[in-house]
This record gives C-alpha cells, sequence and structure tokens, in this order.
C-alpha cells in the first residue's frame, strides 16, 4: 500500500502541468482586440477612459478589450464626439470604420457606419 499512495501523488503532480497550458490557451481566447479607422481622424476612448491614441489604429497597436459590450468614443481635433456601442466575441479582431459626421446608417449616432470585420 505504501508504494502506491506515492504513485497517485505522482500523477496529481502531472495533471496540474497538463492543465496550465489550457488556462493560458483559454485566457488568450479570451482576449480581443480593436482595430479601428476613422474619417476624419479622432482620439479614440474605449468605456470613457483616454487610450491615448489617434486613429487609425492598427494591428501593432490594437486596444486589447475583454469580450462584451463596450463604448467608443471618438473626439475630432475640432472637439466633436461621436459615440459608438461595440460587442466583442472572446478571441475577435475586430475592425471598425466609421465616417464621423454622417448621417447614421441605424440608430441615433452622427457617424455612419462603414464596416466591421472580424
Amino acid at each position: 500500500p505504501k508504494k502506491e499512495e506515492p504513485k497517485k501523488a505522482e500523477a496529481k503532480k502531472e495533471e496540474p502541468k497538463k492543465e496550465e497550458p489550457k488556462k493560458e490557451a483559454a485566457a488568450a481566447a479570451g482576449s480581443a482586440e480593436l482595430l479601428i479607422n476613422t474619417k476624419p481622424i479622432s482620439q479614440v476612448f474605449l468605456d470613457n477612459k483616454d487610450t491615448k491614441q489617434w486613429t487609425p489604429v492598427p494591428k501593432a497597436k490594437a486596444l486589447k478589450v475583454n469580450p462584451g459590450k463596450h463604448t467608443l468614443t471618438f473626439v475630432t481635433k475640432e472637439g466633436v464626439k461621436y459615440t459608438y456601442q461595440a460587442t466583442i466575441e472572446p478571441g475577435e479582431n475586430k475592425l471598425i470604420i466609421m465616417e464621423l459626421g454622417k448621417p447614421p446608417k441605424e440608430g441615433g449616432v452622427n457617424a455612419k457606419f462603414v464596416g466591421e470585420s472580424k
């Protein structure tokens, strides 16, 4: 019986090692990225926080976000604000393109939604 117990302990030690990569993969799959372009260029705020970035926001500087609903606010050089609601899926890389100051395609935003891709 004593010889069997260390074998069980060894098996238990190996199991967490196998689970750790799964947790890392799940965390990586849970994060998402936003790539943004607007016309004219604008300062980007995510959930009312200044990202310190102006459009375009390319892949190299993509905004890392958690999945779910987010509010994007675009502020032009003239100080005019435009808001857009985006829903991000886990692991998604979303490209958002907006023409600011155009009639809204849908909803009450004073901006034309040009496109979105995953």
